[in-house]
């Protein structure tokens, strides 16, 4: 077998095992897909505060840099709860959610995560308080 031949299937060979490991040439191992997990912030509106909590699962990668995120969460003030459905985008560093909230409006998080996926900076909007790009971080928990 010529050099050539043999240098290509072997560098065939090891990107078939670095993309099966789950190994993100692009993005590190900070690629959009490490969004999973559970995610917590507080914001203030007209003198109340809310707690937004989001369990978020990754879907499969359109691209190293792009992924599906699916999930659900709560949305709790001293007075009242709403859970909710997530579903979305994560192109990094944006993030696009949709948030149903059960018996509520739809509303939205729009924002950027950051390197490493330790915080979310977003903006809140719609949903049954009618935020009104309202600031949020999310933290890692």
């Amino acid at each position: 077998m010529p050099a050539t031949l043999r240098f290509s299937l072997v560098a065939a060979c090891a990107m078939l095992v670095l993309i099966g490991t789950g190994c993100d040439l692009f993005g590190g191992t900070d690629s959009p897909e490490s969004i999973a997990g559970s995610w917590r912030g507080t914001t203030e509106v007209r003198g109340t505060n809310y707690t937004l909590t989001l369990n978020l699962k990754r879907g499969p990668s359109a691209t190293p840099n792009q992924s599906a995120v699916s999930g659900d969460g709560r949305l709790v003030t001293s007075e009242q709860t709403w859970t909710l459905e997530v579903s979305g985008t994560v192109t990094k560093p944006d993030l696009s959610l949709s948030l149903q909230f059960a018996g509520g409006r739809p509303g939205q998080l729009r924002g950027t995560v950051d390197d490493p996926l330790e915080t979310i900076e977003a903006e809140l909007l719609g949903g049954p308080p009618s935020f009104d790009a309202t600031p949020i971080t999310l933290e890692r928990r």
